[in-house]
């Protein structure tokens, strides 16, 4: 199926979600106006009854009809006002753009949305097209994402000339690059909390996690078992990813598609960096220390064994008799194919426990486990672990900004386009974590 297809598939989808909203919404309003018109009825019978001096009994009943009345008025009134926000969230998020992706493409695309949203206006309010000296900053809906106009750093240059391949006279096309995007984001994998300081000192369980163990007492009176933890408390500091390009204003003028393509560029390839450095991260002066470099090595049981399914079963079983049972697996997307390639002596595929399951089957599980792939990992390396028990934290958020003053860029008509994010990993059990090398079979 096609983008065009796609998108006609979600409208089919959504327009009728928007028609549900829209007739409730008057179904409420038109409940409120006959409530309404009921109440005014039963004052104007009650004035009736007073002109033709009812008696009190008829007019204490009218009074209770008229209160009955009131009070269901304003109980729809609230119940209204209470939906009000409600239905304008869902209305407007049933005219947003839904277009499914990968794993953690959802939030991508609405970063992506968002910026592209923001370059717009700024064209149309002539912050592309002329020069200007103020700073502006807007903040995106889920508060991790900003543009800004300030001056920093040196300049490259990404004019129409070399995007032109030297033709003089010619005609742009304006269809946007796709933006080639992982299939899985380790952030996504993750538990995510905000780091509030420019320290973060956590607790580390070293390996083996301590000495003694629970027991009977014997004789009364005699000595119970004693036990204890060894436990490392580890500081981190926030480490800072980011890229910069320079492009000619006159390029952004011309080129419609360019700056939506450079901000989803420019995020899908940060995130890509930071796949690699919470997996393979050194540890060095302003790096991360990456779960794959603190992990446990894998050693099989038996030295006979010659598929990925004998070592994934092992190492699963390793760690679950630890009573560090994994969440998932992590492959490399030629190792995760391999599992797909097995083949009997006779010839017929053999997938021993594979299971497709999830959002329209499209996740692999085996033995219970979710098997993500990403290419950060190193090919012939898995990664079996419990993902609960590591912690990426975010001490500032993905953020793009916008230079027209950094450098010559005043003299030059450029503008600076810059992406960046502070980040950190806490690693709170190592051990939870086992690398398997599959050299050995697949190499």
């Amino acid at each position: 199926m096609d983008e065009k297809e796609l998108v006609e598939a979600l409208k089919s989808q959504v327009d009728p979600l928007k028609k549900e909203v829209t007739d409730y919404k008057a179904s409420t309003e038109s409940k409120i106006v006959e409530v309404k018109s009921d109440l005014g009825k039963q004052y104007t019978a009650l004035e009736e009854q007073i002109k033709a001096k009812a008696d009190s009994q008829t007019i204490a009943d009218l009074t209770s009809q008229i209160k009955s009345a009131e009070d269901k008025y304003d109980e729809l009134e609230k119940k209204y006002a209470a939906q009000g926000g409600d239905i304008s969230t869902l209305a407007t998020r049933l005219n947003e753009s839904m277009l499914p992706g990968g794993s953690n493409a959802p939030r991508i695309k609405n970063m992506e949305s968002q910026i592209q949203d923001i370059f717009k206006k700024a064209g149309e309010d002539g912050r592309l097209g002329e020069l200007n000296n103020k700073s502006w900053r807007e903040t995106l809906s889920d508060g991790q994402f900003a543009v800004q106009e300030f001056n920093t750093k040196a300049v490259g240059g990404m004019t129409n000339a070399n995007l032109s391949n030297g033709f003089a006279s010619r005609q742009i096309s304006q269809t946007v690059v796709r933006v080639p995007a992982n299939a899985t984001h380790i952030r996504s994998l993750l538990p995510i909390n905000t780091m509030t300081s420019a320290v973060f000192e956590y607790p580390q369980e070293n390996s083996p996690a301590g000495e003694g163990a629970p027991g009977y007492q014997g004789a009364e009176g005699s000595t119970k078992p004693q036990v204890d933890y060894d436990i490392t408390m580890v500081q981190i500091k926030p480490v800072t990813i980011a890229a910069w390009m320079s492009v000619s204003r006159q390029a952004l003028q011309d080129i419609g598609w360019l700056s939506g393509y450079a901000s989803r560029k420019m995020t899908e390839d940060l995130l890509n960096f930071e796949d690699q450095e919470i997996l393979m991260g050194a540890n060095g002066s302003n790096q991360l220390n990456g779960l794959v470099t603190q992990a446990t090595a894998y050693t099989r049981t038996d030295g006979t064994w010659n598929t990925i399914f004998e070592y994934l079963i092992d190492a699963i079983s390793q760690q679950e008799a630890l009573n560090l049972p994994p969440t998932g697996i992590l492959l490399h997307p030629r190792d995760y194919a391999q599992l797909l390639r097995y083949k009997t002596s006779t010839g017929e595929f053999d997938f021993p426990g594979l299971v497709f399951a999830g959002d329209n089957r499209a996740t692999l599980y085996f033995m219970g486990l979710p098997i993500y792939k990403n290419n950060k990992i190193p090919r012939l390396t898995g990664l079996v672990g419990d993902w609960n028990q590591a912690e990426l934290l975010v001490r500032e958020g993905i953020t793009f900004d916008v230079s027209y003053e950094d450098a010559t860029n005043f003299r030059q008509n450029l503008v600076t386009l810059r992406i960046e994010e502070r980040i950190a990993l806490a690693d709170y059990i190592p051990r939870a974590f086992l690398k398997i090398n599959f050299a050995t079979i697949l190499s």
